[in-house]
């Protein structure tokens, strides 16, 4: 219903007191105020009426709505499914206006956020380089899982013009998340050793918590039998990769979500209308009794857009066009 609530406007609701009185302060009228059952789509008759001693009259109407009219004129409804729409008696729809160019249009606010590309830890090329010379490397999948419960705020705005007045409805949600993030770990174990033949060989070292790779030369000494270390060199290492105490390197590799569930822990409906009037082109002034915003209409991002400002200029609000 809050939907098709949002097209309300004050036409003369502020007539036609309840015909009826029971002695008690309890009234009875099959009939809404006045004008209020041709803007309001989802109204229906007036089951039960009263009367407070502050001047308000409370109506309630076969669809569980409630209707309440203070002394001053200004109404407020409280729709069965719980949104609260606000008409102040400053609101004066005039039908007879010509139609603007955002007569009849609808915008609504973007709350679609960017998705940030998933970033991982790449395997050194130092791992593929002592593979490739023989080496042995194990590598072990080592996922940690994390419970997560976590809540968020979402506010969605709709703005809905019509001849002279416009509705603007916020809805204010909190959600609540509960899932199972699963951080992908890669382990990568080293095991230091000595690989070739008696004259040119590779040695992977642990040195001060790194890998170091040497490749060394040897030559045979006739007198000794044996051979002998010509030359070694580093060609290759780890250094900026601390080592754990098995000789291990851990690598992040992305977070999955797993078993994710969402609740909705309240949600707040409110539709509050407004005087508008044409200030430029692009520029629209609109009001009531409460406020007063400045909404600017920009089109230089392709998609036509409302900026809603308060009247020191600071953004309140940016919605994009849904319908004309």
């Amino acid at each position: 219903m809050g939907a098709a609530l949002c097209c309300i406007v004050m036409g003369a609701c502020q007539s036609n007191d309840p015909d009826k009185n029971t002695g008690n302060g309890t009234q009875t009228n099959s009939q809404i105020p006045e004008g209020l059952n041709d803007f309001v789509k989802g109204i229906g008759n007036v089951v039960d009426t009263k009367t407070l001693e502050n001047g308000s009259i409370i109506m309630t109407d076969d669809k569980g709505n409630t209707i309440t009219k203070d002394k001053d004129g200004n109404i407020t409804i409280v729709t069965k499914e719980g949104e609260t729409i606000l008409i102040d008696n400053s609101i004066k729809e005039d039908p007879s206006a010509a139609k603007d160019k955002w007569y009849n249009s609808t915008w609504r606010n973007n709350n679609n956020h960017p998705v940030s590309p998933e970033m991982y830890e790449a395997i050194p090329e130092f791992i593929s380089r002592i593979q490739t010379l023989g080496f042995h490397v194990e590598q072990k999948e080592n996922p940690k899982d994390t419970t997560i419960i976590e809540q968020e705020n979402e506010n969605n705005y709709i703005i809905h013009f019509r001849n002279t007045t416009a509705s603007l409805q916020q809805i204010d949600t909190v959600r609540e998340y509960t899932y199972t993030r699963r951080i992908q770990y890669l382990q990568i174990t080293l095991f230091p050793e000595e690989i070739g033949n008696e004259e040119h060989r590779y040695e992977l070292v642990i040195e001060n918590n790194h890998a170091v790779l040497y490749e060394k030369y040897y030559y045979y000494d006739n007198s000794t039998e044996t051979y002998v270390l010509d030359g070694e060199w580093i060609i290759d290492s780890m250094d900026r990769y601390w080592l754990n105490d098995d000789n291990s390197f851990t690598f992040y590799q992305g977070t999955t979500t797993l078993n994710p569930t969402e609740r909705i822990v309240s949600t707040n409906n409110q539709t509050t209308y407004f005087n508008y009037r044409r200030l430029s082109e692009t520029q629209i002034a609109a009001s009531n009794n409460s406020v007063s915003y400045i909404i600017n209409e920009r089109t230089d991002q392709g998609t036509p857009k409302l900026e809603v400002n308060d009247l020191q200029g600071n953004k309140l609000i940016s919605l994009e066009l849904v319908s004309l």
